[in-house]
């Protein structure tokens, strides 16, 4: 009776450490270890930002010719590495973006943008129609500006109140 009982036990205990995570689990570590992913993402997502802001400063003052297929390569490059950032962060930071989802109109207008960034992307690396490019790169220049202002205002606004909300 006494065996039985302390297999029982051993087994309870087994299986409450194999629920909680086991032994050595940290949930407050793998808490940290998402913010700071998403920091480091978010790190990379605010890079891409600060190019797509002198790419469209580019294409708004006009690109000489002999430059442009240099120029089109480099923001493509530039413009896909924002988007793998933004789409990693989407994927590994799920519950701090559900978090933000509730209180962020920005979120889906933004999740729109991407989408549109995207489309723009496969255009770009397909190749531009001599013909459309002008009127592309005109389009792709205000889909850019049109993200870019909605993540400056959402900066303001709703991460400006999630930071006072940690403060307090």
């Amino acid at each position: 009776m006494r065996k039985v009982l302390l297999v029982s036990l051993a087994a309870a205990a087994f299986a409450t450490l194999a629920f909680a995570g086991g032994p050595g689990c940290d949930h407050s570590k793998k808490a940290e270890m998402s913010k700071s992913g998403c920091s480091a993402h978010m790190t990379a997502v605010s890079d891409g930002f600060t190019l797509m802001q002198k790419d469209v400063a580019a294409l708004k003052t006009g690109v000489p010719e002999a430059e442009k297929a240099a120029f089109l390569k480099t923001h493509s490059e530039n413009l896909d590495k924002l988007l793998k950032a933004k789409g990693e962060c989407e994927s590994t930071c799920g519950a701090h973006r559900a978090s933000m989802a509730s209180s962020c109109p920005h979120m889906d207008p933004m999740a729109a943008g991407f989408k549109v960034l995207s489309q723009d992307l496969e255009a770009l690396k397909k190749g531009l129609d001599p013909a459309s490019e002008k009127a592309f790169l005109e389009a792709h220049a205000q889909n850019l500006e049109k993200v870019i202002g909605l993540r400056e205002d959402c900066m303001k606004t709703c991460h400006a109140k999630s930071a006072k909300a940690d403060k307090t």
